[in-house]
């Protein structure tokens, strides 16, 4: 283990420790790669920011869920709409889309934290659970 001293790319620094080998500089390498991302705090409000833009409704839940539900449906959603996008590229009829644009809807509008994290392991797992969700079937 070896400890850095690191400045982000959005200018906050910290310490950080390196663990593993480093027997081909591997950690230097690691400690010079920080310099290129912005601090968690940042990349945080950067997710948060963004979900909104993106219209997804305000969580409710604890702090440390709604932190971790902001990150999961950061990574998940763009993911979704590219795939809804690739449906569309590849000639999914009117109905297909509006199906997809229901369940995409649905989960814009999905405020538990818990539930985000409950259904995190997989765009399909969440898709499903969305789908039962809005046929009454329950998630």
């Amino acid at each position: 283990m070896a400890q850095y001293d690191i400045t982000y790319r959005c200018g906050h620094e910290a310490t950080v420790q390196n663990y593993g080998t480093n027997t081909h500089g591997e950690r230097e390498r690691k400690a010079v790669w920080y310099g290129t991302i912005d601090c968690p705090k940042c990349q945080a409000a950067n997710t948060v920011k963004a979900n909104k833009d993106a219209g997804l409704a305000a969580l409710e839940g604890s702090e440390k869920q709604i932190a971790w539900a902001e990150d999961i449906r950061g990574k998940f959603m763009p993911m979704l709409d590219q795939e809804r996008q690739g449906c569309a590229d590849h000639g999914a009829t009117a109905e297909q889309l509006a199906k997809i644009d229901t369940v995409l809807a649905w989960l814009r509008g999905q405020k538990s934290a818990a539930w985000w994290i409950d259904h995190r392991l997989s765009s399909h797992t969440a898709l499903r659970a969305a789908g039962q969700a809005i046929n009454g079937q329950g998630a």
